[in-house]
């Protein structure tokens, strides 16, 4: 897994329903031993969106996989430990300039700065 990918995730200890398996957007990979990578639930992207500052809009134009348009939370960022099993089929890449406005508003949502 690499940072920007789309993942189709299972996670059946919190998802119960749509067959257990979520898309995520991977934000990074951490360490060796205690290794994790940090991921972003994507949500449908609804137009309200536009005025808040924790969510990003990720478009199809470049994702022939993704049937809609999308957005990440930032607020979501959650952490997936050790368990790359888990990730079962890649779907799409973030762009660049996108990804770099992901973890810009990161930062700003929990003012890392």
């Amino acid at each position: 897994m690499k940072k920007g990918e789309i993942w189709l995730v299972n996670l059946p200890k919190i998802i119960k329903n749509e067959k257990d398996k979520m898309v995520f957007a991977v934000i990074t990979t951490v360490g060796v031993s205690f290794s994790f990578i940090a991921v972003l639930p994507l949500i449908d992207w609804k137009e309200d969106y536009i005025s808040s500052k924790s969510i990003v809009k990720i478009e199809n134009n470049d994702n022939p996989n993704l049937e809609k348009i999308f957005a990440v939370d930032c607020w979501q960022v959650q952490p997936i430990y050790n368990d790359k099993d888990r990730f079962i089929k890649k779907i799409g890449m973030i762009n660049e300039t996108t990804m770099q406005k992901v973890h810009e508003t990161i930062a700003d949502t929990f003012n890392w700065l």
